[in-house]
């Protein structure tokens, strides 16, 4: 199985404690078999947010931008803001939910 990280949705813990490359790519990226993990839309929104106000990486920086508020970090197009069907843009062949992960393993 090939993991689909999808940032914000608990794939790069889950990649790292698996021994798994932390490397987020589309879906068409990766060669199947394919694994993702998806999470609620409005909780995954709240948590990249959180992580570009607060982590102090590059990244975080890039992503949140000038947006003071969280309404203009939405109208943002990175890969924090992107919805999870950019990242799922091929087929996968097994995809667990973050708020059922215990159950879901």
């Amino acid at each position: 199985m090939n993991f689909i990280l999808i940032p914000r949705n608990g794939s790069t813990s889950i990649a790292s404690a698996l021994g798994l490359l932390h490397e987020h790519r589309r879906a068409s990226d990766v060669p199947g078999p394919r694994v993702a993990v998806v999470r609620h839309p409005a909780e995954r929104a709240r948590s990249a947010y959180r992580f570009a106000r607060t982590h102090h990486s590059s990244r975080a920086k890039r992503c949140l931008g000038d947006a003071r508020t969280f309404a203009q970090f939405l109208e943002r197009d990175n890969e924090l803001t992107r919805p999870q069907s950019w990242w799922l843009d091929a087929e996968v062949d097994l995809l667990l939910r973050f708020e059922t992960l215990p159950e879901e393993f």
